[in-house]
């Protein structure tokens, strides 16, 4: 409901796309970095989608909890969770945005052979 929402939002939709394709690597780009997972939604990758929102929803409650507990104990072992959590969300973050882009380069490069094979056998 959300990638829905998101998709039809207008700065999204302000954002190119490949006329021959109908894919956009920037919306893809965009939504991974909005939505754990959207890019991958958007590419229609549903399985890594899917695990790259359960890998960032549990980094993120790791890194709350480790620091609503390092605060209330002063355990340095919180504060390290809560820094290792910290970076594995800057990691997958980057990972997924990189992922999502690359990805939909290659659905439009797919679909644009498409439409060239299809031009090619339409004309002959």
């Amino acid at each position: 409901m959300l990638l829905f929402i998101l998709s039809q939002n207008p700065v999204i939709d302000t954002l190119p796309v490949d006329t021959i394709a109908g894919h956009s690597p920037m919306r893809a780009a965009v939504l991974s970095l909005a939505l754990p997972g959207g890019g991958q939604f958007y590419n229609r990758q549903y399985l890594k989608g899917t695990l790259i929102g359960g890998g960032e929803i549990f980094l993120w409650s790791t890194l709350f909890y480790s620091i609503r507990r390092y605060r209330q104990t002063q355990q340095e072992g919180y504060f390290w969770t809560a820094t290792s959590a910290m970076v594995g969300l800057v990691w997958l973050k980057l990972f997924s945005t990189t992922d999502a882009y690359i990805d939909a380069q290659f659905i439009v490069a797919e679909n644009r052979m498409k439409t060239i094979k299809l031009e090619i056998y339409t004309t002959h």
